[in-house]
């Protein structure tokens, strides 16, 4: 699985790891794009943006499971 990642300039333990998803018409390189990963690791944080695939069909992920359509 591809990601993006920022990691702390100085190593905070009591501060979570943010873990960013995004929807099924973008990517994780959008959240580079809109500033959210240099703000995270601005604001102390190690941040990961997943880069999830999705079927031609968008009827789910193809990293092996799917979410119900209602």
């Amino acid at each position: 699985m591809e990601y993006l990642e920022v990691e702390q300039t100085t190593p905070d333990k009591t501060k979570p790891v943010i873990v960013l998803l995004h929807g099924a018409r973008f990517s994780a390189r959008d959240w580079e794009q809109i500033g959210t990963l240099s703000n995270l690791k601005e604001w102390g944080y190690r941040a990961i943006a997943l880069n999830l695939y999705y079927s031609d069909n968008d009827q789910g992920l193809l990293c092996g499971f799917s979410l119900p359509v209602s």
